[in-house]
């Protein structure tokens, strides 16, 4: 968003015409002439001191980051990302926990990782695939509306999945709650679907950018919390107090913002953006060829 190289592109097209080519008496090239070495830099920031490069910077950031603020849908699900990425250090942790809880060698808690890829394989390349198109063309809906269906069921699975994967008394429950929660793989490609259709065309890289800085930090976050969760479990384990359920505390929590934001995505209804509103009533968008022959048939009359 701030970059000096892209900072450039918006600056308005200049007016004035090119300099003509102009060569010196010896043959060489001219100043207006020769072309810019790598080592000049294509758009120049600011030349005063460091403190007006910083509020240059700032203030082009946010220029660049205002359309995030004009629709609230884009916050909303955008506060979703770092929910989401929880999911990511606990599928790093299942390998312990499983050891721990089941008495697992870790050769044999292996193959569990193999089981969950080869779930989210089949949910991404099979399930959400034959979801969409039964949404599109039995249901009825719109691309948006379709995204946003299956983000709700996406996150939906994630929430019970993770909870039955830290209440599974059995190693069965286990992998009964993984194979739900792989349907969740593809929550996060709806969901960034769904955004890119409330924002303009210049502004989806923009979007991207943002999402992929809200994934980071909730990653980074989220590790740690996440192990803090499983050794607060094995604590309470060792205390002889609790029993083994304990050690699924980093699941139980995670599934119960999961279910909360999955709660409040079922409960939003959410206008139609235009495109959707004249596909709904009817109305024929006309390209070049169909307007100029509705014009001659108009003037026919």
């Amino acid at each position: 968003m701030a970059l000096p190289e892209t900072l450039g592109f918006r600056k308005p097209a200049d007016p004035t015409p090119p300099t003509p080519k102009r060569f010196s008496t010896n043959g060489e090239k001219t100043e207006a002439e020769r072309p810019m070495t790598a080592t000049e830099p294509s758009v120049r920031l600011s030349n005063g001191s460091f403190s007006d490069t910083v509020r240059s910077l700032l203030a082009s950031f946010m220029v660049n980051s205002a359309f995030l603020f004009k629709d609230w849908r884009i916050l909303f699900f955008g506060a979703t990302y770092p929910v989401r990425m929880l999911v990511s250090p606990l599928g790093s942790l299942l390998l312990q926990y499983v050891s721990k809880r089941y008495q697992w060698t870790l050769a044999r808690v292996t193959y569990i990782s193999s089981f969950e890829a080869g779930m989210s394989m089949i949910a991404l390349l099979f399930l959400f695939p034959s979801l969409s198109t039964y949404l599109l063309k039995k249901k009825g809906l719109n691309v948006s509306r379709k995204d946003l269906m299956l983000a709700r069921i996406g996150v939906s699975a994630t929430a019970l999945g993770v909870m039955l994967t830290g209440f599974a008394p059995t190693v069965f429950i286990l992998f009964v709650g993984m194979g739900i929660s792989s349907v969740g793989s593809g929550a996060g490609s709806a969901t960034r679907a769904l955004l890119t259709s409330y924002v303009q065309q210049n502004e989806v890289a923009r979007l991207y950018t943002a999402l992929s800085i809200v994934e980071t930090l909730g990653l980074t976050a989220g590790g740690p919390v996440v192990a803090s969760l499983f050794k607060m479990g094995m604590e309470n384990v060792k205390s002889g107090k609790y029993g083994d359920a304990w050690l699924g505390l980093p699941y139980f929590l995670v599934g119960i913002l999961l279910s909360i934001v999955a709660a409040l995505m079922w409960m939003l209804r959410l206008a139609d953006g235009p495109r959707e509103k004249v596909e709904e009533e009817g109305i024929e968008v006309m390209g070049p060829s169909r307007a100029a022959e509705a014009e001659e048939e108009f003037l026919e009359k």
